[in-house]
């Protein structure tokens, strides 16, 4: 059973392809309609286990990041929404995009989309992974202006230095990145490491 629901929903392959892999390779005869019952009864026994990841990573951390994406099911869009910590990630599918996960709590990392910002009881923080992707933008259409590169630049030396110090710092201060600032003016003879 646990082969048939790792091959259907994790590596994705037709319900028709794992019944004929099963008949070459095991010798085993069973119908389309067998493994959709298989992965059904697996996905309820899994239940209690990813309400509690789903607790875990939205209500009780800290800091989660939140994104979605469409993609079709059997022709519709549909929507695959995402709640990550980082160390765990929970998946899910609605036909809605702005369907969020439930009892949010901490701090909600996501892209500007409006819907977050109506998620209460959250603190909100913006995406750098999205900073960085519009500074790239702003470069590629205004060659000539440079603002935007020397940003894209402090930002990826800043994440840098925060991992190389990620033990001995939890945040950074004021001061600190006052100081950063200092370092990446143009004017500047300083440079950060």
């Amino acid at each position: 059973m646990a082969m048939v629901c790792i091959l259907h929903p994790e590596i994705q392959l037709p319900v028709n392809k794992i019944v004929r892999i099963l008949e070459l390779f095991l010798k085993i005869r069973i119908s389309e309609g067998t493994v959709m019952t298989m992965c059904r009864k697996m996905a309820q026994r899994l239940e209690p286990v990813v309400e509690k990841l789903e607790q875990k990573v939205c209500r009780d951390s800290k800091v989660k990041n939140r994104d979605e994406t469409g993609f079709r099911v059997n022709g519709r869009l549909h929507w695959f929404h995402v709640a990550a910590t980082w160390c765990l990630t929970v998946y899910r599918i609605s036909e809605k995009r702005g369907a969020m996960f439930p009892k949010l709590g901490g701090c909600l990392v996501h892209d500007h989309w409006k819907p977050y910002y109506q998620v209460e009881g959250v603190k909100h923080a913006l995406c750098n992974a999205h900073h960085l992707r519009e500074l790239q933008l702003v470069s590629d259409l205004n060659p000539k202006d440079k603002w935007a590169g020397r940003m894209q630049q402090l930002m990826v030396r800043m994440n840098r230095w925060k991992m190389k110090k990620k033990k001995e710092i939890q945040t950074i201060s004021r001061n600190c990145v006052g100081c950063w600032m200092k370092r990446s003016n143009p004017g500047s003879s300083d440079s950060a490491q």
